[in-house]
């Protein structure tokens, strides 16, 4: 398994490719005097720095060379060359005087990789949170296992209730399903992402949580109906409970 980049460093890869790209860009209309062809124009005047004649300010002398939008001819790149004038920008723009034209997309291939990385990151981080701890994302089957224990156990609570005294049958039923809610419900909780993600679109994702919702419903009815000391309703809720999770169960494990 790829240990995945720290975001801290993809932020920085891209951050200096931003500006790889961005200083890269900027100097795109700026062209090599040697570079200059016949018909291009000056985007700006051509100067040239001599040392302070004067030596009053103790700044250097700038010395015109060729005005702005001056079209360029042989006879005023000779000039630039000998005034010693190494760069001069233009209006135009062409691929094959762009001296840092590769600076520009190995920036912008920096900032796509690191994007997309820090794109994969968030996804695989957020995947994570919506996963409560100890999930299986693999696949259903642990979902779907959970959802069958479920279904078996409350079938079974089901049967050994049935003959028994309303008393004993309430005491049963509060015993179990504590149980239950500690047990196999915890692990159909745990589980659900799982199945939510690898279920066969939507269809079949409700067609288990619906009646799983509607089965642990009933359960909670059967159980503060045993509370209450209804033990009618306890074992008829408790019936509603073992249908439902039993349609659950059979449409998880398809």
């Amino acid at each position: 398994m790829k240990t995945p980049v720290p975001r801290p460093i993809l932020l920085i890869a891209l951050s200096g490719s931003l500006v790889a790209a961005a200083m890269a860009a900027s100097d795109a209309y700026v062209v090599d005097v040697d570079a200059l062809e016949p018909g291009q124009i000056l985007g700006m005047a051509a100067n040239v720095t001599e040392p302070d004649s004067d030596d009053l300010d103790g700044w250097p002398d700038v010395r015109p060379v060729l005005p702005a939008e001056t079209e360029l001819g042989d006879e005023q790149i000779t000039a630039l060359r000998d005034a010693g004038v190494k760069r001069v920008r233009v209006t135009d723009f062409q691929w094959s005087q762009w001296k840092w034209k590769w600076a520009f997309l190995a920036g912008c291939a920096g900032m796509l990789a690191s994007g997309l990385m820090l794109r994969a990151g968030a996804k695989q981080a957020a995947a994570a949170a919506a996963t409560p701890d100890g999930a299986d994302a693999a696949g259903p089957e642990p979902a779907a296992a959970a959802v069958t224990l479920l279904a078996s156990d409350a079938s079974q609570l089901r049967a050994e209730t049935a003959g028994r005294s309303d008393d004993e049958s309430r005491h049963r039923i509060i015993e179990a399903i504590d149980a239950i809610r500690r047990g196999p419900l915890a692990d159909v909780h745990r589980t659900m992402d799982g199945l939510k993600q690898h279920a066969r679109g939507y269809t079949h994702y409700a067609e288990v949580i619906i009646p799983l919702s509607a089965g642990e419903r009933a359960l909670h009815r059967s159980w503060s109906s045993a509370v209450d000391g209804d033990a009618a309703e306890a074992r008829t809720a408790l019936d509603r409970a073992v249908e439902m999770l039993e349609e659950a169960s059979n449409a998880a494990g398809e």
